[in-house]
């Protein structure tokens, strides 16, 4: 079994229904796992469910020292051969904060945020999440490229506005997976999708207020004023999208899907 972090489980023959021969051969532990050893009886081959589950081990050192204990009370126990191996992620995902008090010489953490957003996308890394704290963001263009990332509010899109002034568009999307969750996006302006343009990429938008964008033109080509996805595929929901304008589609502009887009 799998060890809460910082505890010991003892475990007994029963929970195991162990037999003669080989009980553990090619066991893996994995919180979805598909057998429990609570109603399988040996041999154990396969993904199993651990006693408690790895979520609480989730963001603790890997440094230091792992012990594994076997026990085996039969008369003539043998082990013939055996390993563990612990499975991470090479990149330990972080989360980055971005204020309006805070600065982009800070380390980013929630205590020492950013104060710039782009220049948090810039540092963040595939799986980063980045938390934006309340006020009024006014930006160029915020480019992601090539990342799976997630962006946040703290306090919901009442809250914390990312604007754009009518200048240039707030998002470009390309070649990601991005999740945006909470924002109010404000007074874009692009060719198509003056809040947001998505080429080839992956876009999740939940709870946010998409409010005032406008494209470029007039005709067709300009499409959603307020989000266009070009290539690409995602959801849209529990969204507002208010006084946007577009050529063709003043709130939304759909381009060529790649898979479904959900909205609602």
């Amino acid at each position: 079994y799998s060890l809460a972090y910082g505890s010991t489980i003892n475990s007994n023959d029963s929970d195991f229904r162990g037999r003669s021969g080989t009980s553990m051969y090619k066991t893996v532990f994995v919180d979805n796992g598909k057998y429990s050893f609570l109603n399988r009886p040996a041999p154990f081959l396969g993904n199993f469910k651990p006693k408690d589950s790895f979520n609480s081990i989730i963001g603790k050192s890997i440094s230091g020292d792992w012990t594994l204990i076997v026990v085996d009370n039969q008369n003539n126990p043998s082990e013939v051969e055996w390993k563990i191996t612990i499975n991470f992620e090479e990149h330990l995902k972080k989360k980055i904060f971005v204020s309006k008090q805070g600065s982009d010489s800070n380390s980013g953490s929630s205590s020492s945020a950013f104060g710039n957003i782009q220049y948090a996308l810039n540092i963040a890394e595939e799986g980063d999440s980045i938390f934006i704290d309340n006020g009024v963001y006014d930006v160029d263009e915020l480019i992601i490229d090539e990342k799976d990332i997630y962006i946040k509010s703290i306090n919901g899109s009442a809250l914390t506005t990312v604007r754009g002034n009518l200048t240039e568009r707030i998002f470009n999307i390309e070649d990601s997976v991005v999740e945006i969750d909470g924002l109010t996006i404000q007074d874009g302006y692009g060719s198509g999708g003056g809040g947001i343009y998505a080429q080839r990429s992956t876009l999740n938008l939940y709870n946010s207020n998409i409010k005032n964008n406008k494209t470029s033109g007039s005709g067709y080509g300009a499409f959603g004023g307020g989000v266009n996805l070009v290539n690409s595929n995602g959801n849209l929901l529990n969204n507002l999208f208010e006084e946007n304008e577009g050529g063709e589609g003043g709130a939304i502009g759909l381009t060529s899907i790649n898979g479904t887009v959900k909205i609602d």
